[in-house]
C-alpha cells in the first residue's frame, strides 16, 4: 500500500519508510523500490504454512537493490 511519495525518493508504507532509486529505461525515468519484503521468512514453524506478513521496521529501509536469491 503506497501512501505518500516525496522528492527524496521515499515512500511511507504501512510497514515503514522505503527509500528507492531513480533509474533510466527505454521509455523514460522511473523510481524503483527493490528488495521490498512482503512476507516473513518461511523458517521454523512457518515452513509449509501460508505466507505471514513481514514485521514493520523503524527508520528508513533502503530499497535500492534486490535481496539475495533463494537457494533451491
Amino acid at each position: 500500500m503506497l501512501l505518500a511519495v516525496s522528492s527524496a525518493l521515499q515512500v511511507q508504507t504501512s510497514s515503514g519508510t522505503l527509500e528507492g532509486v531513480h533509474t533510466s529505461h527505454t521509455y523514460g525515468e522511473v523510481v524503483e523500490f527493490l528488495g521490498v519484503p512482503f512476507a516473513a521468512a518461511p523458517v521454523g514453524r512457518l515452513r509449509f504454512m501460508p505466507p505471514q506478513p513481514h514485521a514493520a521496521w523503524s527508520g528508513v529501509r533502503e530499497a535500492k537493490q534486490y535481496g539475495a536469491a533463494c537457494a533451491q
